[in-house]
């Protein structure tokens, strides 16, 4: 039995067109051996009598032929997955952040959140798919006091702390200085709905001001890898 494949680019990814050929030529397969019985394990010639035991044969293997087509199907789809991405900034909210207190900063401008899991209201990402992500977080602190620690912190569950980007401030000409900008970033497995904020601390002793941007020095963002 001869058989023609034709393939027809419609501009989609090669992951698809991949994917398209690994599950559609078994099933061309399939279906062409449906038709033409002397291709199946348990065929027959012209003028033989079709018995039990060829048509059980027959259907074994369609039965195998169809669970390899849905064990490929399930591969494909834990490959396939929503996209995700969001990118928050800071742009007229100056927070305060004490000394010695982890805060949480609410960035207050979207730059993009392409399926909307930001909230500006409490500068929360949480994802509505479990999966791998990289999230990173850059704050700008305004002024700097001698001896201190600046750190950006992504934070994520209830109770746990990653990616601490700390700048430590030393040197008698620092105090009153220029600003500072630590950054974080991390790869986390998240599950669904979990909450993840960029946090600020700082240690000098008094409150100090994360510096208002509209160059997005300050952001927050993520990107779901796989």
């Amino acid at each position: 039995m001869k058989m023609n494949v034709y393939v027809v680019d419609f501009e989609v990814s090669a992951l698809v067109k991949r994917w398209s050929l690994r599950i559609g030529i078994p099933l061309l397969a399939v279906v062409a051996g449906g038709v033409a019985f002397a291709d199946l394990p348990g065929g027959y010639a012209d003028g033989q009598p079709l018995t039990a035991e060829a048509l059980t044969s027959n259907f074994s293997y369609l039965q195998g032929e169809i669970a390899a087509l849905q064990s490929q199907v399930t591969t494909l789809q834990g490959q396939v997955h929503p996209a995700s991405a969001f990118r928050a900034v800071l742009s007229s909210a100056t927070p305060t952040i004490p000394s010695k207190t982890t805060t949480s900063v609410v960035f207050d401008t979207v730059a993009y959140d392409v399926a909307n899991e930001y909230d500006v209201t409490t500068g929360t990402f949480s994802p509505t798919s479990a999966g791998t992500y990289l999230i990173t977080c850059a704050l700008w602190y305004a002024s700097l006091v001698d001896g201190t620690q600046y750190s950006a912190i992504i934070g994520y569950g209830s109770t746990t702390y990653q990616a601490d980007g700390t700048d430590l401030v030393t040197g008698s000409g620092a105090s009153g200085g220029s600003s500072i900008r630590p950054e974080a970033s991390v790869v986390l497995q998240l599950t669904a709905g979990e909450p993840v904020q960029c946090r600020a601390f700082q240690n000098s002793g008094s409150s100090q001001a994360i510096q208002s941007s509209t160059n997005g020095y300050n952001a927050f963002a993520a990107v779901r890898l796989y």
